[in-house]
């Protein structure tokens, strides 16, 4: 693994870490850039910071987040320009109104939705079951108010957000598509779901399992492995 950063690194036209920020230079530049580094390659000190404090970014927002009107939450962060992943997301529950009118989703990203899915969520009467915060980079704050972290994402490994949830002691779900880190593999405290077959059952099978205190997660950081990735993930930050 270290080896094969370094060969991308040497052979990259341009070395960014991944950020909100960076997406849209890739994008606003017609720019892809030649590799990505995974984002959880930060300090056992980043680490340990990852304490989310609740704050709301208008006050609608807060009081619907502590309606008593859900039985469950799940947070979703989505890059602006991850418009496309959230309808993948929509149209893997949409059909499964009765189930999910339990279920809340925070989805914190400013999405530019067409008005064919606007007017889909309000047909489906889904209007109460999304709540759309414009604060990405608070993201990981909205954690304490929910009962897991839902990552729907085909691309990367896994992300800050990933690894704040597991930190904060809340589920993560990954898509069956996603590849976690060997280390992670053996972690209970993450579930795996695939819209093709019976999405509705599995998260209704997610919501019943109770968050396993791993110290797997620690031990990945403190690795000598780890902590060399870390150095080099940070040292590129620095040289953008």
């Amino acid at each position: 693994m270290i080896a094969r950063l370094e060969r991308m690194i040497i052979t990259a036209d341009r070395v960014l870490p991944v950020s909100v920020e960076n997406n849209k230079f890739y994008h606003q530049n017609h720019f892809k850039p030649s590799f990505s580094i995974d984002p959880t390659l930060f300090s056992l000190d980043d680490f340990n910071k990852l304490e989310a404090t609740y704050k709301s970014s208008a006050e609608n927002n807060e009081s619907n987040l502590l309606s008593d009107q859900f039985k469950y939450r799940y947070l979703l962060a989505f890059a602006d320009n991850e418009v496309e992943r959230f309808i993948d997301f929509y149209f893997g529950i949409k059909e499964n109104e009765e189930i999910f009118s339990n279920y809340q989703f925070i989805i914190v990203g400013n999405l530019a939705l067409p008005q064919s899915i606007l007017r889909s969520i309000s047909k489906n009467h889904f209007d109460n079951n999304f709540i759309f915060i414009d604060d990405y980079d608070n993201a990981i704050s909205y954690l304490p108010q929910v009962d897991g972290y839902i990552k729907e994402e085909y691309s990367a490994i896994t992300s800050i957000f990933y690894i704040g949830a597991l930190k904060n002691n809340k589920q993560v779900l990954l898509p069956e598509v996603v590849l976690i880190p060997e280390d992670f593999n053996s972690l209970e405290s993450i579930h795996r779901y695939n819209y093709a077959n019976n999405f509705k059952e599995q998260l209704e099978y997610a919501s019943t399992l109770k968050f396993s205190d791993n110290k797997l997660l620690l031990e990945y950081f403190s690795k000598p492995q780890g902590e060399k990735l870390a150095s080099l993930y940070l040292k590129t930050a620095k040289e953008k």
